[in-house]
């Protein structure tokens, strides 16, 4: 199966290798980085079409809003989507409790404009879970962008602007909703509204392993997904 793995906002694709280790040989892995995002709303072109080409993408945080927008770009017969503590708003707005708090980001945002390093410090230790054990902190730190990456401008500008409750009722891939209910990022209420919303979902939740559970427990997130392709 050919999956093209979307990394979230601050991380390289190589915060997937627990998960692509334990996916095994079958799954035959492409990746971009999250500066393949693009600067604009609409996704680049050479992105839409390297998606669709493949069997299954696999979007994290970030990476799960583009995944959507490439699903809702150009549907793919036979292609599945599975996304990692997603939302279809990351901020809160008129009608979406479910967001993170307006000043929140704001303050959030300037900060890794004014310091990047320290920004990118804190959004790590907002990633951990509730019992994440210290090598996961660790590669999960080992695994950032570097400070001066401009996906991280950009990336905050998508998580600022995009807003998909409206058109996520046209993805017709059947779709895999992961998410674990300590995520401090990303409340799980949103992906279980994505699980009601859209067309073919299915919700996939877990009661600890924070916003970036899949790499705390890569063994069970990876046999699941093997079970959901089957």
């Amino acid at each position: 199966m050919r999956v093209l793995l979307l990394p979230g906002w601050g991380f390289r694709t190589a915060v997937f290798k627990p998960l692509t280790d334990a996916l095994g040989s079958d799954f035959h892995i492409d990746s971009v980085e999250s500066s393949q995002y693009g600067n604009d709303a609409a996704l680049p072109v050479p992105l839409v079409e390297q998606a669709a080409d493949v069997e299954l993408l696999i979007g994290w945080s970030l990476g799960s809003l583009v995944a959507l927008q490439l699903a809702l770009a150009r549907p793919a017969a036979g292609r599945r989507l599975v996304l990692l503590a997603p939302t279809p708003a990351f901020t809160r707005r008129h009608g979406w409790r479910a967001g993170m708090q307006e000043d929140v980001f704001r303050d959030f945002s300037e900060l890794v404009m004014a310091d990047p390093a320290a920004g990118l410090r804190q959004f790590v230790r907002l990633n951990y879970g509730i019992r994440m054990a210290s090598q996961n902190r660790t590669f999960l730190a080992d695994n950032t962008l570097e400070p001066v990456d401009a996906a991280l401008k950009n990336g905050l500008a998508r998580l600022a602007s995009t807003d998909l409750r409206d058109s996520v009722s046209e993805v017709s891939e059947r779709t895999l909703v992961m998410n674990a209910a300590d995520d401090r990022l990303i409340n799980p209420v949103a992906g279980k509204w994505l699980a009601e919303h859209l067309a073919r979902a299915e919700l996939q939740s877990y009661d600890n392993g924070g916003h970036a559970f899949f790499t705390a427990r890569p063994v069970e997130v990876a046999e699941r997904i093997q079970q959901w392709v089957q």
